[in-house]
């Protein structure tokens, strides 16, 4: 997956927030992710399933032998998203699009 797969998904992810924005005035169904798992989103390594659980692709799983990725990943597998009390957390509509049209794509 090239940098333009990541820059259309990036931008599609970017459209439905700003669109929130401007039909609510707030965000209401966004993700606040470190760096690292911003990209990992973005090119379709981990995702979360509709009860907000951390759910990493196979690609990624392969690599758990490697230090780096045990560490930033597979101790992060199968972890609740946590979400601040008023938050409403991400759309499932939106989870179930990345899941079928970016997730372990890579």
């Amino acid at each position: 997956m090239g940098p333009e797969r990541v820059m259309t998904t990036s931008f599609f992810l970017f459209s439905l927030i700003l669109s929130a924005m401007v039909q609510q005035k707030y965000v209401l169904y966004g993700i606040a992710l470190n760096t690292l798992h911003d990209k990992a989103v973005g090119l379709g390594l981990i995702t979360f399933d509709d009860d907000l659980w951390l759910v990493c692709a196979p690609s990624l799983r392969d690599d758990y032998t490697n230090e780096t990725v045990s560490l930033n990943f597979k101790n992060i597998e199968g972890k609740l998203l946590a979400l601040p009390a008023e938050a409403a957390g991400p759309k499932p509509e939106y989870l179930e699009w990345h899941r079928e049209h970016v997730f372990g794509r890579w």
